[in-house]
């Protein structure tokens, strides 16, 4: 992996980590507009990195630089939700706007493998110990995904 594309995800990591500290400076229309930039950026990361899709069904034939790739940008999707959860703990978002941003951790979590990285950064300390319980009471009310297929997976056949 280049120096370039290092420092490249970094910037995106870091990114998430500056505008989650400016969030709690404004009001919760901001919040919420900010909120939309993040989950924007997080597609946009999608679409430059598409491992961040395809690389959830295991690791086994992911290269080293695939594995960084993925795991920076589950770190940025994660410090993401953290800070969402962090927000609605504080009241500047409500239980609804939480609820729907909530719903991306099991989808995301699906596989063994996924959730062996969650269980692994988790317990390292690398999240709040109270947003840990939140998605670890998620995956117990999600069982592993049983999709099959990329389109099964991204919800393009009916439920």
């Amino acid at each position: 992996m280049s120096i370039g594309t290092i420092n490249a995800l970094f910037r995106d990591i870091c990114k998430y980590d500056l505008m989650a500290a400016g969030h709690f400076l404004y009001g919760t229309a901001s919040v919420r507009q900010a909120m939309l930039v993040d989950d924007l950026d997080i597609i946009r990361m999608q679409l430059d990195y598409p491992i961040m899709i395809t690389g959830r069904s295991g690791g086994a034939d992911l290269s080293d630089d695939e594995l960084v790739r993925l795991s920076a940008s589950l770190l940025g999707l994660f410090r993401t939700r953290e800070n969402q959860w962090l927000q609605y703990q504080n009241g500047v978002i409500d239980e609804r706007t939480w609820r729907t941003y909530q719903t991306a951790i099991p989808a995301v979590l699906t596989t063994e493998f996924m959730r062996s990285w969650w269980r692994n950064r988790s317990l390292r300390g690398e999240f709040d110990e109270g947003f840990v319980v939140v998605v670890d009471k998620l995956l117990e009310e999600h069982p592993l995904g049983s999709a099959t297929s990329l389109r099964e997976g991204m919800g393009f056949d009916p439920l």
